[in-house]
């Protein structure tokens, strides 16, 4: 009995199918296109920082140089300085010291005292007060010293020191000016302060009649004096206030005058001044408390 025949296998193409390499699907293609992409990117990258890394090695290499270079010429700059200084600080103390000892030898010392601007002092008293300055060396005169000296003469009121070199002392006195007369007889200035009785010739000025001095009243009066002319001082006889916004005068021909207070008191003066030019004024009463607006009665 015979067997069926069996178709025999064909190897040749299994062979075949085993051997050919399998096809990419789409998304594998992407995929790795994708990654090719990330990898040129990354390459631009480190090359990009590898660059910018290099011109920053660059510019710190610079910037060392040119603070090294800065540094150098700092340094140089400071040694001139320096040496400048020196040479500056020594010629100064040189000076200081030949100065020194100029003022402090005998060459320097006060040996003249002069006076300017007396008149009620006489230059022989004040000269005698600051004896104590002759033979001291110029740089120890002390204005506190001197104006001790002349404390005990109350007609001064304010004194300048001058140093002559090589020997003189200088002395610039400013006195006080008398302004009026009090009820003994004795001149007084703006301030209150007696300067003795009067010498010939300064016995004309007002009177202060019921008027203390070191009050408001005084100080109002003592305003209106000093506002006065050359004229009106020499024809009023009084001056009194009974508070300091209620000030009268009285001149040598009779006329009363109502002053008010001492604000405006040279316009006041100026007004009263005309007015006593006038026949019409004889004896009476002018009041100029408002001197834009004089009133005769």
């Amino acid at each position: 009995m015979r067997r069926p025949e069996v178709p025999a296998r064909s190897t040749s193409t299994r062979s075949a199918s085993s051997k050919s390499t399998p096809r990419r699907s789409n998304a594998e293609q992407v995929d790795a296109e994708l990654r090719e992409s990330e990898r040129a990117r990354l390459r631009e990258a480190q090359a990009e920082q590898a660059e910018q890394e290099r011109e920053l090695r660059e510019a710190s290499r610079q910037r060392r140089r040119a603070e090294r270079a800065q540094a150098r010429r700092f340094t140089a700059g400071r040694r001139r300085r320096l040496k400048a200084w020196g040479i500056g600080a020594g010629v100064v103390i040189v000076a200081i010291g030949i100065l020194i000892a100029l003022v402090t030898t005998p060459i320097m010392s006060v040996r003249e005292i002069r006076v300017e601007g007396t008149d009620r002092v006489s230059e022989e008293q004040i000269v005698a007060a600051l004896e104590g300055q002759l033979d001291k060396p110029i740089a120890l005169v002390s204005e506190e010293e001197i104006g001790e000296a002349l404390q005990q003469f109350t007609s001064l009121e304010s004194y300048a020191v001058d140093l002559l070199p090589p020997s003189t002392l200088l002395i610039r006195i400013q006195e006080r000016i008398p302004v009026a007369v009090d009820e003994n007889g004795h001149l007084l200035d703006a301030a209150g302060v007696s300067l003795g009785e009067p010498r010939d010739g300064e016995g004309d000025l007002p009177t202060i009649v019921g008027v203390a001095a070191d009050t408001a009243e005084f100080e109002a009066v003592a305003s209106v004096l000093k506002n006065l002319s050359p004229f009106m001082l020499e024809h009023v006889a009084e001056i009194t206030a009974s508070s300091s916004q209620s000030i009268q005068l009285k001149t040598e021909g009779g006329e009363m005058i109502v002053w008010g207070g001492p604000d405006q008191s040279r316009l006041k003066s100026d007004t009263v001044q005309a007015l006593l030019q006038s026949d019409a004024v004889k004896g009476k009463t002018i009041d100029v408390s408002a001197p834009e607006h004089p009133v005769v009665r």
